[in-house]
């Protein structure tokens, strides 16, 4: 008599018995149409933040007593001061934290599910040796890559992101801080988590890695307009990782290689080199 809640198919003698509960990362219980809601959803949250951000900052200028500019250069002079963008670099750090609680609350359903082996959190299978050689080789490529194609490809220096990174050394800091310690885990558990897994199982593997790899530079692209060089560096970053999660069933060495390349882009942005 079969053992109750086995999958009733025969097991090979090295596989372990898949309880019919047990969620698949290539398999998930949410669908296209709400992976593409929490991508939505991490774009509206950031937005809502950074306005928020711009709002306080306006209010504690209003509360000190200086006059509010109307005038649409002024303006932009006031939003991009220093204490403008660490406010809403503040509120940046919650909107992380908001979209991976969203992130959380489709994969379990609100909790009725594993959210680590609903993402595909557990690497199984190569040994400890093998999975750091894949971290750090494709971390070197990948900012080897990306910091030789604004050599060959006409990068503007007054991109968005440039001029913000101008305001001062704190505001460096804190770029770098959510670069290194928000940014990873949050975009891993939209685009290779929540995005692709429905993706591969509605279109195939191959549909799924361009689909999320593309999403994930569109995003990029207001930040860094104009420098086509690291944009184009951000689609083959996208590409790599899209590719790895999809070859390893799990977002944990995306992750790791997504940190990695970013905390070498951090020491970048705080010693100016950026």
């Amino acid at each position: 008599m079969m053992e109750e809640n086995v999958l009733p198919y025969p097991q090979t003698e090295n596989q372990i018995p898949l309880t019919a509960t047990e969620p698949d990362p290539d398999n998930p219980q949410w669908g296209v149409v709400s992976g593409f809601g929490v991508w939505l959803a991490s774009i509206f949250v950031l937005f809502m933040a950074s306005a928020l951000g711009a709002a306080i900052w306006l209010m504690v200028l209003k509360a000190r007593g200086e006059i509010i500019p109307l005038q649409e250069e002024e303006m932009k002079q006031v939003l991009l001061s220093e204490g403008s963008i660490l406010i809403q670099m503040a509120m940046n750090i919650i909107a992380h934290l908001a979209t991976i609680a969203i992130c959380w609350a489709v994969a379990t359903s609100l909790g009725k599910r594993s959210f680590a082996e609903s993402i595909g959190w557990d690497w199984r299978g190569p040994t400890a040796l093998y999975k750091v050689a894949l971290v750090v080789g494709i971390s070197i490529v990948s900012i080897f890559i990306v910091s030789t194609l604004p050599r060959i490809i006409h990068d503007s220096q007054s991109t968005p992101f440039a001029e913000m990174l101008k305001t001062s050394q704190t505001v460096r800091y804190s770029v770098a801080f959510l670069a290194v310690f928000t940014a990873p885990i949050t975009e891993e558990l939209v685009y290779r988590g929540l995005v692709y897994s429905p993706l591969k199982r509605a279109i195939g593997m191959v549909g799924a890695i361009i689909t999320a790899t593309m999403l994930f530079a569109l995003v990029h692209v207001p930040q860094y307009w104009g420098a086509w060089g690291s944009l184009t560096g951000l689609l083959l970053l996208s590409l790599m990782l899209t590719v790895v999660r999809a070859k390893t069933k799990s977002i944990f060495p995306s992750v790791w290689i997504h940190a990695l390349f970013n905390s070498i882009g951090a020491i970048g942005i705080i010693l100016g080199k950026e």
